[in-house]
């Protein structure tokens, strides 16, 4: 059902559409630091809150995607201090 939730390709599909269109496609997924996906019992919103709730047991600082049906996270650098940094995709 989900395709492109992890790791990411030069070759994948979705890499090429973007590359093609002219974009730079420069994702969390590509440099295998993001992942994609669902929580059972939970919409994605109550698990992104959860998150933040329990960020103090966070080793390292991480993004969360916002404004998405899924759950995106990855360890893309964010020296701003923050364990939890929200970005739209």
């Amino acid at each position: 059902m989900y395709t492109q939730r992890g790791t990411r390709c030069n070759l994948c599909q979705l890499v090429k559409d973007e590359t093609a269109k002219g974009n730079s496609y420069n994702s969390s997924h590509l440099k295998n630091v993001g992942n994609d996906f669902n929580v059972t019992g939970m919409t994605a919103e109550q698990a992104r809150q959860e998150i933040v709730k329990k960020s103090f047991l966070l080793e390292y600082p991480v993004r969360l995607e916002s404004d998405v049906s899924w759950l995106h996270i990855d360890g893309f650098d964010q020296d701003n201090g923050k364990q939890v940094t929200f970005f739209k995709g």
